[in-house]
């Protein structure tokens, strides 16, 4: 029987301490039969622990040696792996508000690029969040950030050319978002579409879509489905389900509760309550959110903390619906999460594997793991 395990990712490979609130994104790379997951350290510098089959677990510096300005303190972080082109990708702000990539190949290694210098950008808010994709199909890559002004800017690069430079707020005539708002955002290969959340002054979940006869449009989300306002400086998290035909963002309400903005083609969008429907615990104020779908087991799966710094699990599927599966941290008797700890994770379709990313209090990386 399959059960969640943890362990401590930083004691495990020596790896440095974590920057008190650092950003976690993590990734699963199939083709190369690896995982891992970045954050900041208190210099400034991004680390990735990763794991491959030879060498189990492992701690590199991609920023060390190859002249990459360190990241502000409180830097987002956002990343995605490309199968086809065999790169990997890492996107954080400096101290000038500029959006730099880590991009790894072989046998090229890691290099650096300052991407608002080299589109001549407007520089990112200090808090910006990031959101980022690779478009397989069309051969591009997306990274979206915030500016002082509120504005969603996209940065985004095609094969054989440079990286360029687009604002969608002004594209779309989209209302400017609420200062420290939260970024999600995918494509859906299947409908040639593009979509960012985030969340406008008046505490709705706002979207900016593209699809390529009408390019840039803009909807409320929170009107449209009749959902309860987001609490402010609530997280988001997106997903696509090609297989269920359907997409959606979750986010939080002043009351703690999860809410699913969905939508398919027969009904549009509406909205669910998770932690009403499972009578799971609150998440507490601040809590970050992560997501994903498992195409193989038709099931969808949330994780937040709770008012107690537990990491929890909620899931669905088409038999039973939402269900709280359970405490992860009571589960495994992991330590409990710092107070207003990033949350990361993905599912390994190949390995059956579930995974998930969180801070302790003394900084290090600790891992759950089902399967």
């Amino acid at each position: 029987m399959a059960v969640w395990h943890t362990q401590d990712l930083t004691a495990l490979t020596g790896a440095s301490d974590a920057i008190g609130g650092s950003a976690l994104t993590s990734y699963v790379w199939a083709d190369q039969k690896t995982l891992g997951v970045f954050y900041i350290s208190t210099d400034g510098l991004i680390h990735d622990v990763s794991w491959d089959e030879k060498d189990g677990w492992d701690a590199e510096d991609p920023t060390k040696g190859i002249g990459a300005p360190t990241a502000i303190g409180d830097s987002a972080l956002t990343s995605y792996i490309w199968p086809d082109q065999k790169t990997q990708h890492v996107f954080y702000l400096s101290e000038n508000g500029h959006v730099h990539e880590l991009a790894w190949d072989d046998p090229k290694g890691w290099q650096t690029t300052d991407i608002t210098a080299s589109t001549k950008a407007p520089a990112a808010v200090g808090d910006s969040a990031l959101t980022s994709y690779v478009w397989a199909d069309q051969k591009t890559q997306h990274v979206f950030y915030l500016s002082n002004d509120g504005h969603v800017h996209e940065l985004w690069w095609e094969a054989g050319k440079v990286w360029k430079t687009q604002d969608l707020t002004a594209a779309a005539e989209a209302p400017s978002a609420v200062r420290g708002s939260a970024l999600t955002g995918y494509v859906w290969p299947d409908r040639e579409t593009q979509h960012i959340f985030y969340l406008a002054n008046d505490g709705h979940v706002q979207t900016i879509s593209w699809n390529e006869e009408d390019g840039w449009d803009t909807k409320d989300l929170t009107d449209a489905a009749r959902a309860p306002i987001a609490v402010r400086g609530s997280a988001l998290v997106s997903y696509v389900w090609e297989e269920q035909k359907t997409q959606g963002v979750l986010y939080l309400s002043s009351d703690g509760h999860i809410h699913d903005l969905s939508w398919d083609k027969k009904d549009g969008w509406g909205a669910e309550d998770p932690i009403a429907l499972t009578n799971a615990p609150a998440a507490v104020g601040g809590s970050a959110l992560t997501c994903y779908v498992w195409n193989d087991q038709r099931t969808q799966h949330v994780f937040y903390l709770s008012a107690n710094d537990h990491v929890h699990q909620l899931s669905w599927d088409e038999q039973h619906g939402w269900r709280h599966v359970g405490d992860l941290t009571a589960m495994t008797g992991a330590p409990k999460a710092v107070r207003g700890s990033a949350l990361s994770g993905f599912v390994w379709s190949d390995h059956r594997t579930l995974h998930v990313f969180y801070l302790s209090e003394d900084d290090h990386i600790h891992e759950f793991w089902w399967g």
